[in-house]
């Protein structure tokens, strides 16, 4: 049982002794009652206020700089463990204000926000000694050379990076964006998330594609990678939407264990706290928290394995494509137009597309429930691969020389890179069409187009 009482209690005014008398003797009649139950307590210090963001400054944190020290004094008298938030956090904020005096991280005063709450986790988490090691892998000179945490299988050096298994025994924790700035003001990522790849002796002023599962997951300067990259921060890498899931998860069961002990579970009204159907609810709630919880760890605890290669990028300039007429779609996302079936006998027309997408509603006549495609000529040196990242309003179908390598029927609205897919490219002339669906409303495509390794592959230009 955690226990992190302190902020109201107290009470918002410098230092007491008898509230502080009777703060203690609170906290010491809790720990017997939980020590009773035969649970295990662990004590928690409150976090401290913005003393920028207050009347009478400074002064409340030195009242909860006491409460803290009681918490401490009765820790070791009961030989309970203690996480000490309060002084660690308290420093924190004084070293970010001297080269920031304007910042905060609690901006009510009270309430840390998204960056306040990191570093709170933070020195939580390091006192209780939990593993912070997800894995690191060392390569040189296109050999495996170490690895820690993790399991590598299948290592092979390609001209351009390599290719490789890897098995992680755990998910790095997911750091929301809204928390990031913290990872400047704490090691968070160093002591309790580490997941980190070292490459050594790559191409000076070359950057690199990490490719999970077929995904395009982080771009790096060789000089980033020599430096060690930091896997864990990948926002598109599987194993980051996987840890994203959890983390949701957690935010949806922390909701509902609030409204089931707080709001439903303290019910004032008599009369609503005595209906069985009342209870009821009390008790779903529960058991649904109860499941959450089960849900996580078995994600949590589930294998993790991917397919990881590192490449060079080299990016096809897309300035101008073509576009067909549009076609009436009745919602038969299998249907095939005359683009697919008699090519020759499409009018193509050139469209401007240097911005890398292209609003395609004033474009077409109809532009409601109505599908068009977009056509890409491209030529090859040699076979490879081409990663192609795509955002389309709405559905979205892609033909390479007459084969579908990626269908999404979605009614959506355009997210640029939202879909990605690795296709085959053979040597010389490679016919890339993109079929857009539409019912109504906007109506729009987008797409980047890499070739993995060195081929050199070109657009044709349209005629």
């Amino acid at each position: 049982v955690f226990v992190n009482f302190g902020m109201n209690d107290g009470r918002y005014t410098g230092p007491d002794q008898a509230i502080f008398d009777s703060y203690i003797g609170s906290q010491k009649l809790l720990a017997d009652t939980i020590k009773a139950a035969g649970a295990r307590q662990v004590l928690l210090t409150t976090s401290p206020i913005d003393y920028d963001r207050r009347g009478d400054k400074d002064l409340y944190n030195d009242a909860l700089a006491n409460m803290a020290d009681g918490v401490m004094a009765l820790a070791d008298e009961g030989s309970l463990p203690v996480c000490d938030i309060f002084h660690p956090m308290r420093q924190l904020q004084a070293d970010v204000k001297a080269g920031r005096q304007d910042y905060t991280m609690i901006p009510d005063s009270v309430h840390p926000n998204a960056v306040g709450h990191l570093p709170m986790a933070y020195y939580v988490l390091r006192e209780l000694d939990v593993p912070g090691l997800v894995g690191t892998v060392a390569i040189a000179d296109g050999k495996l050379k170490r690895t820690e945490g993790l399991a590598i299988t299948g290592f092979k050096a390609t001209n351009d990076g390599f290719e490789c298994s890897m098995s992680l025994s755990c998910l790095p924790f997911y750091v929301p964006q809204s928390a990031r700035e913290a990872l400047t003001f704490v090691p968070f990522q160093k002591d309790l998330n580490t997941f980190t790849l070292t490459v050594d002796g790559l191409a000076p002023d070359q950057r690199y594609l990490l490719v999970v599962n077929g995904v395009e997951s982080g771009g790096f300067s060789a000089k980033e990678l020599a430096e060690g990259a930091d896997l864990a921060l990948l926002e598109n890498a599987p194993w980051t939407l996987q840890s994203k899931v959890i983390w949701d998860l957690a935010q949806a069961r922390w909701s509902q264990h609030f409204e089931a002990w707080r709001k439903t579970g303290m019910e004032q009204n008599p009369l609503l706290a005595e209906l069985p159907e009342h209870k009821q609810v009390v008790t779903a709630q529960k058991q649904v928290v109860a499941r959450i919880g089960e849900i996580m760890h078995e994600m949590a605890a589930a294998k993790h394995e991917y397919q990881v290669a590192l490449i060079k990028s080299n990016t096809i300039d897309l300035p101008k494509l073509e576009i067909s007429p549009s076609y009436p779609y009745k919602g038969d996302f299998d249907a095939r137009y005359a683009p697919e079936t008699e090519p020759g006998s499409v009018e193509w027309k050139t469209i401007d597309f240097s911005s890398g997408q292209v609003d395609l509603f004033p474009l077409l006549t109809p532009n409601t429930d109505c599908a068009v495609y977009v056509r890409a000529i491209l030529e090859a040196g040699a076979d490879c691969r081409l990663l192609l990242a795509m955002g389309s309003d709405d559905g979205l179908k892609v033909i390479v020389n007459g084969e579908t390598v990626h269908a999404k029927n979605v009614a959506r609205g355009l997210r640029v890179g939202e879909d990605k897919t690795l296709v085959d490219l053979k040597k010389g002339r490679n016919v890339v069409l993109f079929r857009i669906t539409q019912g109504t409303g906007d109506f729009a495509f987008a797409a980047e187009a890499k070739i993995m390794g060195e081929t050199k592959a070109r657009l044709v230009p349209p005629n």
